[in-house]
């Protein structure tokens, strides 16, 4: 699970979250980057490896969505 609010810009391939707000601003920090893909209807990201809080393993999030029609 994660939660985030902000404002972002792309810069290429590139998302840059500014977060506002966090459920865990540990894990994210500010200017979190991920790389996104727009495949059809699918928006795809993913993000740059950071900490697990769980256990300070690497880890990386991918988020997918899928626009509704």
């Amino acid at each position: 699970m994660f939660a985030y609010a902000g404002s972002y810009r792309i810069d290429g391939d590139k998302v840059i979250h500014r977060i506002d707000i966090s459920w865990n601003q540990h894990c994210f920090g500010n200017g979190a980057i991920g790389v996104f893909k727009i495949t059809g209807d699918t928006l795809t990201i993913i993000t740059h490896p950071y900490k697990s809080s769980a256990d300070g393993s690497g880890i990386r999030t991918v988020a997918v969505w899928t626009r509704m029609r």
